[in-house]
């Protein structure tokens, strides 16, 4: 900002007869010069300190919308999900199995499981591993409690059959089912027959079973 007070000492000087009007206007001009090109080159610094603030604000924002090459190459080159499962498990299971558990009529659990047949070809046999529950959810070891449960009826094409097994173990009040082995009648397989417990529960297609 202009000095005032020297700018009203000038006025006075003038006022007083002690300067000519000339003169007054030659110290009045050197005294604007002494604070506008101050003015000029702060205004000229603060336009240059906005552009480049806009510049990198456009920068960090293209930044955070464009992957780098390494992290798209990063994604590319990442294995499916899909392709860690063994290929005999990997296509959808060709069973459709419906459960229920009951007290049969000698008062001993029984699992029921409906079984169809979701494909166009004649299936021989199936395996079931089974895994026991009590009323708590906590797992039964018994040797009244099998964990292998097979079934050679011949199920035929879009046909459902029922399927029984008693339990023989009155703790037992669910338990989970994995389908790991559906062997058709022209000698194909889905799943693995000599699959390992470890395997069955962790890629055999799994269902539960309770009263």
């Amino acid at each position: 900002m202009i000095n005032a007070e020297k700018l009203k000492k000038l006025k006075d000087l003038l006022d007083a007869g002690a300067i000519t009007q000339e003169e007054f206007e030659q110290q009045k001009s050197m005294l604007f010069s002494e604070i506008s090109p101050k003015s000029k080159i702060s205004d000229k610094v603060k336009i240059a300190l906005g552009i480049v603030a806009v510049v990198l604000i456009c920068f960090a924002i293209i930044g955070a919308f464009v992957p780098s090459n390494e992290t798209s190459h990063a994604v590319s080159t990442q294995e499916s999900p899909k392709n860690n499962i063994p290929k005999e498990f990997r296509d959808t299971c060709p069973v459709l199995i419906e459960t229920k558990m009951y007290d049969n009529i000698i008062g001993v659990p029984e699992l029921s499981c409906d079984i169809s047949n979701n494909t166009d070809q004649e299936i021989s046999a199936i395996k079931l591993y089974f895994s026991p529950k009590d009323v708590y959810g906590e797992p039964v070891s018994s040797i009244f409690a099998p964990a292998q449960l097979y079934t050679d009826e011949p199920i035929e094409a879009k046909v459902s059959v029922t399927k029984t097994w008693q339990l023989l173990d009155s703790s037992i009040k669910s338990g989970d089912i994995y389908i790991y082995s559906v062997y058709f009648s022209d000698g194909t397989e889905w799943g693995n027959k000599d699959a390992t417990t470890s395997d069955i529960k962790k890629y055999g297609y799994k269902i539960e079973a309770k009263y």
